[in-house]
């Protein structure tokens, strides 16, 4: 396994909101650079297959990281605890 595949393996992994980061520039410029490649030239199929994956995969990735909850965090304040917000027990049905 090469260095470059144990450093993507590592970002993958990682839990930290700078690794999240690096790895969409890493995407970011690959990406950038085989659509420039597109454009100059007749593309390969590792390159077509690398543009239609990334079309598909990138999305499932960021809308997975952005819906992950960590179940050990406190909750958050309630507005809505406060006694001003309190409903009568005779208003309950």
């Amino acid at each position: 396994m090469s260095l470059a595949s144990l450093s993507l393996l590592a970002l993958l992994l990682s839990k930290s909101s700078t690794a999240y980061i690096g790895l969409a520039v890493i995407v970011g410029f690959a990406y950038a650079e085989t659509i420039i490649g597109a454009v100059r030239r007749q593309l390969n199929s590792q390159c077509m297959w690398f543009l239609a994956a990334i079309t598909i995969v990138l999305p499932i990735i960021v809308l997975a990281l952005a819906l992950r909850a960590d179940p050990d965090a406190p909750a958050g304040d309630d507005p809505y605890a406060d006694p001003q917000y309190q409903v009568p027990d005779d208003l309950v049905w």
